[in-house]
């Protein structure tokens, strides 16, 4: 299942995305998304996981949740 996170400040690393969603299942990818010209964080990225009922209890508990200084937003990616 693939999830968008959203809301990220412009320092979180996909690295970070990893362990805090490892700690939920397996995760297959993490993705920071970049603005090709700036070079800066768009904000959001993408965690795909293997198990989907993993990828559901991760949306659930990490909705909200505080990473470096903004609460982040979790949802199925379209």
């Amino acid at each position: 299942m693939n999830l968008r996170v959203s809301n990220l400040m412009s320092h979180t690393t996909a690295a970070v995305l990893q362990k805090i969603f490892s700690a939920y299942g397996r995760v297959i990818s993490c993705k920071v998304v970049f603005n090709n010209v700036t070079g800066h964080s768009c904000g959001y990225g993408f965690v795909e996981m293997l198990q989907e009922a993993e990828a559901s209890r991760a949306m659930q508990e990490l909705e909200g949740m505080n990473i470096n200084g903004r609460y982040i937003a979790v949802s199925v990616a379209r």
